[in-house]
């Protein structure tokens, strides 16, 4: 009886405590808020490398700070529950900003648990407060603190969060202190898009060329595609955002196979012989040969379609060998656009629109060959289609304006003739509020609302990506290879309005990327 009573005396003694926890944390949220606008940068070691720690996040998966090598990382740390509301407000809206570039944010929550609650109370609470997988998977708990993680980073204060910005190198680039705010946000982001735009070394003010290295970086393809010089471009671009630009400290020596097999193993020779430092190789057979011949040198390869059954790797994850890369859902030489799933995706910004025009080469056999699907998948779908038919490129203008007041908007078919005066149709369109959508994702950046299919450049910087890593002196064998998605939804919101459209909330969420 006497333990009864005891038990329930500690019982209430913890209910009190708790209460009393609450109302703490209540007032202290209430007193967070009155600061929040207010922020500062901090001093950090810039320069030096970010101490590394491994962590659980509340998924249970292990993080550490090298698990994000090769991208850029913002780390935000937070000393209280209600802190760590607020480092993901800067999570999200980093991730929407930069979902394209590479920018990746782990938070750290610093948990001092009280005696009479356990691990798992608290767990179970931060994973009802922060609902859907993303918040979930990028929160990690130092409890106590046990890793010293706020005198490693330097963090003298901890009344508030503290972001410190973690290059693809590993080194501390910038630090800022505060509560969200969009002036904090925007401070943030501002840093980002510098380091971003001049590379991490023109941004701690050293050469670009700090090293004395040039690299020499060996390309190839099986044949000429233009989905193979978007992937080019993005492989490029990857490296030039981490300060490897051609012509400064990279030297590309690029080989074309021409269509002709017999040509992939003489390139492979030229470049062992020249002793590159890396290899680029894009297309299924061009791989596997790469990959058969050369042993020595790291290669990374990209357009690839089943690269385990084509024998480019044994597994997705570390090969332990010399080859990492970017494995793609489609083949570039075999696929063709989806005509339904593409229709299907645009009619749902225009779920009303049931006039949709399209100008196409009526002289061509590909393009009569896509107009049939197009004719018989609008059927289908309850549309009526208006056809533009030009059989020369300085036709286009004139068939877009024909279809002006007999449709509500405007389907870019794969016509070559049409694409190549592709902006022609979007000043159109531009000009009578015709709503404008394309096949290729570039068709954006050319004036169309919106694209879906295959981002060939975001396959080739995935890849450039890996090169980075492997230059910085990371084993390609360690690092997993990476499977793309089939398709991206890829929109531009100026374009929209121009165009005199509103992209409805449900799809803004499916967005893989805003131009």
């Amino acid at each position: 009886m006497r333990l009864q009573k005891l038990s329930l005396a500690l019982w209430m003694v913890a209910i009190v405590l708790l209460g009393a926890l609450i109302t703490m944390s209540t007032k202290s949220m209430a007193a967070d808020s009155g600061q929040e606008g207010s922020f500062s940068e901090i001093t950090v070691d810039k320069g030096d490398s970010a101490p590394d720690f491994t962590l659980e996040n509340l998924l249970g998966e292990k993080i550490s700070i090298k698990d994000f090598r090769g991208s850029l990382v913002v780390v935000a740390f937070a000393f209280s529950k209600q802190t760590a509301k607020d480092i993901e407000k800067y999570r999200a809206r980093i991730f929407s900003d930069f979902k394209d570039k590479g920018v990746n944010c782990i938070k750290l929550v610093h948990i001092n648990k009280p005696i009479f609650i356990t691990k798992n109370f608290i767990l179970k609470k931060m994973k009802r407060e922060f609902e859907g997988e993303e918040p979930l998977k990028y929160l990690c708990i130092d409890w106590g603190g046990s890793l010293c993680l706020d005198e490693k980073y330097g963090i003298k204060s901890k009344d508030s969060p503290t972001l410190i910005i973690i290059g693809r190198e590993g080194r501390i680039l910038y630090g800022l202190q505060g509560f969200y705010s969009e002036d904090s946000l925007n401070k943030i982001e501002q840093e980002l898009s510098t380091i971003l735009k001049v590379g991490e070394n023109a941004y701690l003010g050293e050469s670009a060329a700090v090293s004395k290295k040039i690299y020499h970086i060996g390309v190839t393809r099986i044949m000429y595609h233009p989905s193979f010089i978007w992937t080019d471009r993005g492989f490029k671009t990857a490296l030039k955002d981490a300060g490897y630009v051609e012509g400064e400290n990279v030297i590309f020596n690029f080989q074309d196979a021409k269509a002709d097999p017999d040509k992939i193993i003489p390139i492979a020779n030229k470049f062992m012989n020249e002793k590159v430092d890396l290899i680029h190789t894009m297309s299924i057979m061009t791989s596997q040969v790469i990959v058969e011949v050369v042993k020595d040198i790291p290669i990374v390869y990209s357009m690839v379609m089943n690269p385990i059954e084509e024998k480019v790797i044994a597994t997705m994850g570390p090969s332990g060998t010399n080859v990492t890369g970017v494995a793609t859902s489609l083949c570039a030489l075999e696929d063709r656009w989806q005509i339904e799933a593409q229709l299907d995706m645009y009619t749902k910004f225009m779920p009303k629109a049931k006039r949709w025009g399209t100008i196409y080469n009526s002289g061509r056999v590909n393009s009569t060959f896509y107009m049939k699907e197009l004719r018989k998948v609008s059927k289908r779908m309850g549309l009526e289609l208006v056809e533009a038919p030009i059989t020369k490129a300085d036709e286009v203008r004139k068939a877009a304006e024909s279809l002006v007041g007999k449709v509500d908007a405007i389907y870019g078919t794969p016509d070559d003739l049409a694409m190549s005066a592709f902006e022609k149709i979007a000043e159109v369109c531009n000009k009578n509020k015709i709503p404008l959508f394309g096949g290729e994702v570039e068709c954006v950046q050319r004036g169309a609302v919106a694209a879906y299919n295959q981002d060939y450049f975001l396959i080739g910087y995935k890849a450039g990506e890996k090169a980075v890593r492997i230059l910085n002196g990371e084993n390609p064998g360690d690092i997993p290879s990476d499977l793309t998605k089939k398709y991206y939804l890829v929109v531009s919101l100026e374009n929209a309005e121009t165009q005199g459209i509103t992209i409805p909330e449900e799809l803004r969420k499916k967005v893989d990327k805003i131009l």
